[in-house]
């Protein structure tokens, strides 16, 4: 005769248990995938990084200046792309080329989609708030006033709502290369 088995399960404690401490680990860590602010930043300094990218490439391309302009240095709240500046009384503003609107990006509280929680901590562009890429590509800073000068140091620091997580694009002198740090 064989001896026989005895299957045992789980009991409904130890169950109930299990999932009670589940719910707690979960209650715990979904706040946290919800706020990734690093990720946040650094797809808004991407977005920026491709539309500095298209300024100097149309500059290039059209053989003419292309200007970049924030809209302060104090608390910048976006940028616009502009082919002639408004100061020289016929202002050339770009088409964006996939959505075709004007070529104006807002960030913070009115920002769009990735821009919305990201804010522009800092604009330094030699004193300006705008960059302007000559016929080679060539970085310039300028002003709304169509003064520019060499480019001797660009930057733009992208930060998080909270502040916590930065991120900024450097402009290099003379070759317009752009870098994320």
């Amino acid at each position: 005769m064989k001896p026989q088995t005895i299957q045992r399960g789980f009991t409904l404690v130890e169950i109930l248990t299990v999932v009670m401490i589940l719910a707690i680990t979960a209650a715990v860590v979904m706040p946290y995938l919800g706020s990734r602010d690093d990720i946040k930043v650094s797809a808004a300094a991407r977005v920026l990084m491709s539309d500095l990218m298209y300024a100097q490439n149309r500059a290039a391309a059209t053989q003419q200046m292309q200007y970049v302009l924030f809209t302060g240095l104090t608390n910048p709240t976006g940028y616009t792309l502009y082919g002639k500046l408004p100061a020289a009384g016929n202002a050339d503003m770009l088409v964006h080329p996939v959505s075709l609107n004007p070529y104006i990006v807002r960030l913070g509280a009115g920002g769009t989609q990735s821009m919305a929680d990201v804010a522009v901590a800092q604009v330094n562009f030699d004193g300006k708030a705008g960059l302007a890429f000559d016929s080679l590509g060539a970085p310039w800073s300028c002003d709304a006033a169509g003064n520019r000068a060499e480019l001797t140091n660009g930057s733009i620091q992208l930060t998080s709502r909270d502040g916590r997580v930065r991120m900024t694009l450097r402009v290099e002198p003379f070759t317009g290369e752009l870098s994320i740090q």
